[in-house]
């Protein structure tokens, strides 16, 4: 791995912590456990670490696909069972497993208690992947002990898109954040918002200007936008003028697109040219930066992280989409200081990441066996499910009635109805937004009445419709999909209703599955507009 490149120290940005945060002490127990790490010969009487030979697992045996198997770029063999596998192994060392082959591991230490930033072999390894993808290496330590580092309860309001993960929207909320909107278009957040929100927010009426910005740019969900870098570009350096925190949330970072081809035989060679290029590349750690060049070349677009030179991005990442959401384990890039406090919340909660997962992953990861070769072949096959996704957009579904912009992205297209052209569609003055607040009192399927139009004047009854479609869809053409309203942002006292005609769907399932939920949806949709 070569040096990564020099960067400036970062901006002291202490002030951006929540106090109880500033105030937490580290833990004295944990200190013990790293110095007892660190320190060999030490006989420890400190502990109440159970003892290992009382741990029952002997020996664990992983088998995976070879790094061979996806040099071609294509993971068919993976899909029909006739991949090359290897094996690798975490073995309790000690009476009985003498004979047993060693792995990356020793389960003794895999099974005991860790220390709360993780195993160092995985983050050496994580350093490095991010040195590759990002050009940057901070000091290493999710989103819940993000929220709680910054956000002082109920006083401070997170910046995020309009539409929004709702999970994560949850987790902020439980750490008494209240959040704002920020307009988002099909390339994502839009700039010029942001910087009005910023450079008008009256503290009188709104309380303590934003000082975090939550943002999901790469595959945006529930979007599937994927903002140009002058975006990127422009956010950091608004950012940077009003002192702001970004929280980059990128678990779809490693799903990036190339533009959807309509003609199936181009697309074809598009990708047969690709899985070309990525066959030339040479295994073997010493060559994981021609890797890490393939993918950000290929619809590569570079994160906020990497353009980080105040220390003022905090960035989450995921092997959630890669690896499997079952293996439960991220990672965070952050400067010295944030890094050290969230290692104290994490002292105070988790105490340390699951140490089965670690393992795993570092195996997964290691120059015995994958490397980060692994990161590259899966955006191929989720693209391919996309164009797949949109060609049944075609196929089945009336462009008068539901359009959707092929997404950049993730795992997901935000399909929007055209709800105007249905003839029970309405809009109605506002008086007052009491008056609003009244008309909506009671209906509990409309959770966020609140959705789009800046001027106020006109409320609408798109969520009414979306809500009655929503359900004739699911009891009718038996398709379930995800309402805007789960995602959408409050605005206060800004009408936003006529944002709400949108579903978000899904290509990460089977294509058979895909295909006929589309033709039923097609159907279905076409039929609840006919009724009127």
């Amino acid at each position: 791995m070569s040096p990564a490149p020099s960067l400036p120290e970062p901006l002291d940005l202490q002030h951006h912590l929540a106090q109880a945060v500033k105030e937490q002490r580290p833990s004295a127990m944990k200190a013990m456990g790293k110095l007892l790490k660190e320190k060999k010969g030490v006989r420890s009487l400190a502990g109440g670490v159970p003892h290992h030979s009382l741990f029952p697992m002997k020996h664990a045996t992983f088998t995976m696909p070879t790094v061979e198997s996806i040099s071609s770029g294509s993971l068919e063999s993976w899909k029909n069972g006739t991949a090359d596998t290897e094996d690798f192994h975490l073995k309790k060392t000690g009476p009985g497993t003498e004979d047993d082959p060693a792995g990356v591991f020793d389960l003794n230490d895999v099974l005991q208690y860790g220390l709360s930033n993780g195993f160092p072999k995985l983050i050496e390894l994580l350093e490095e992947l991010n040195e590759c993808i990002h050009g940057r290496v901070f000091k290493d330590a999710g989103i819940s002990k993000v929220f709680q580092l910054f956000v002082e309860p109920g006083v401070d309001t997170v910046l995020t898109e309009d539409y929004s993960f709702d999970t994560s929207l949850i987790n902020g909320r439980s750490r008494g954040a209240k959040f704002f909107p920020v307009k988002t278009d099909d390339d994502g957040m839009v700039p010029e918002d942001l910087e009005e929100v910023l450079s008008n927010w009256d503290e009188s009426t709104r309380g303590r200007k934003p000082h975090l910005i939550y943002t999901i740019p790469c595959g945006q969900n529930p979007t599937g936008s994927v903002m140009p870098a002058e975006r990127y570009d422009k956010i950091y350096e608004i950012c940077s003028k009003h002192d702001v925190i970004i929280m980059e949330d990128d678990p779809y970072f490693a799903l990036q697109y190339t533009r959807y081809e309509a003609d199936a035989t181009k697309r074809e060679a598009i990708l047969a040219e690709v899985r070309e290029e990525m066959a030339k590349i040479p295994l073997g750690e010493e060559h994981s930066h021609e890797v890490a060049k393939v993918f950000n070349d290929y619809a590569g677009i570079k994160s906020y992280l990497s353009r980080d030179i105040e220390g003022r991005v905090v960035r989450i990442d995921t092997f959630s989409k890669i690896f499997g959401p079952g293996i439960r384990t991220g990672w965070i890039q952050c400067n010295a200081l944030f890094a050290e406090r969230l290692m104290r919340l994490g002292e105070a909660s988790t105490q340390s990441p699951n140490n089965v997962g670690q393992a795993i992953l570092t195996s997964y990861l290691s120059p015995e066996h994958w490397g980060i070769s692994g990161f590259m072949p899966v955006r191929l096959e989720y693209q391919m499910r996309r164009d797949y996704f949109i060609d049944g957009m075609a196929k089945y579904c009336d462009p008068d009635l539901v359009s959707t912009k092929p997404c950049g992205g993730g795992m997901f297209q935000f399909l929007d109805i055209n709800i105007k052209s249905h003839p029970r569609y309405s809009r109605t003055q506002i008086v007052s937004v009491n008056e609003i607040q009244s008309q909506t009192a009671g209906k509990v399927a409309t959770r966020k009445p609140f959705v789009g139009t800046e001027n106020g004047d006109y409320t609408t009854n798109t969520s009414e419709l979306m809500d009655e479609l929503w359900q004739y869809l699911i009891d009718e053409a038996e398709v379930l999909l995800m309402p805007a309203r789960l995602f959408l942002v409050e605005r206060p006292g800004v009408d936003q209703t006529d944002r709400l005609n949108f579903f978000r769907a899904t290509f990460a399932g089977d294509m058979p599955n895909i295909d006929a939920a589309l033709k039923s949806f097609g159907e279905g949709l076409k039929r609840w507009f006919e009724r009127g």
